[in-house]
């Protein structure tokens, strides 16, 4: 295949991606209660983290905490928790279309099944990721209070947060085509998420973890995806965007490689019952 037909699948990919987006960016009020819910869950959460985190640096006596003071730990985890609270279980909608066999009916929609997933997934992850930030970012200021917030790095913690999508969309879909040779991957989905929010840095800023499981968290796509963007948002400058980037590209070349094949895979064993 040539450059210019290559550009033109490309190009109409991200018109079918874009229109995608905007479809389900208008659908998401229907489901405002939804994230309202998880909107209350995430106002107790961050109490309750707040108390805890106070408590432990008045224990400790410290002023800082994995160079971190006591407002900007309770800014760490509203971000963090915003970025897991916003996760959107596409593996689930994947493994009901294999499931159901709705799957051959999409891979005949314009460009594929996985662009049409992507579109509505990013559409759904804005819209609860900037509401949770948002509430969260309220109930900070009340816990904690403000914290002085470098404009370059807040927009680079931003764009690392981007990155992180598309890297769990990847990471969460080849999960979802698990569903090709098993009848239910809910189970690894629960794992991934319980894994990644404990070596992410959910609660706990990498730096604070003993130096053996810190290691290790550093080399998984997790730190990245979590505690990447939060510790980016309260750094004194945007020096951190390109390692953070450099990270997340990396993950994405690995586990898009293996999100590809396993696509092809699957698509090889798919076989339409009844016609």
């Amino acid at each position: 295949m040539t450059a210019r037909p290559r550009l033109r699948i490309g190009a109409h990919r991200v018109r079918v991606l874009l229109a995608h987006f905007l479809v389900n960016l208008r659908d998401q009020g229907a489901y405002v209660g939804e994230v309202a819910l998880g909107g209350g869950i995430l106002v107790v959460f961050l109490f309750i983290l707040g108390t805890l985190w106070e408590a432990t640096y008045r224990a400790q006596g410290a002023e800082t905490l994995g160079g971190l003071t006591w407002p900007q730990m309770t800014w760490y985890v509203t971000f963090t928790e915003a970025m897991v609270m916003s996760r959107v279980n596409v593996a689930r909608r994947i493994d009901e279309d294999v499931r159901t066999g709705d799957v051959a009916y999409a891979l005949l929609r314009p460009g594929g099944y996985l662009t049409s997933r992507l579109g509505a997934y990013l559409a759904e992850r804005l819209v609860r990721f900037l509401f949770t930030l948002t509430l969260g970012a309220i109930v900070a200021m009340v816990i904690a209070g403000p914290i002085a917030i470098d404009p370059s790095a807040g927009a680079a913690a931003l764009l690392v947060a981007a990155g992180a999508f598309l890297l769990e969309f990847v990471i969460v879909a080849g999960i979802g085509l698990g569903a090709f040779w098993m009848e239910d991957t809910s189970s690894i989905y629960f794992v991934y998420t319980r894994v990644s929010m404990l070596l992410g840095g959910l609660l706990i800023p990498i730096e604070l973890f003993p130096d053996s499981i810190a290691s290790v968290a550093r080399i998984l796509p997790f730190a990245p995806m979590i505690h990447g963007p939060a510790r980016l948002a309260l750094a004194d400058d945007a020096s951190g965007l390109l390692p953070a980037m450099a990270s997340l590209v990396a993950s994405m070349s690995v586990a898009g490689a293996l999100v590809a094949v396993t696509y092809r895979v699957a698509l090889a064993r798919l076989t339409v019952h009844g016609g």
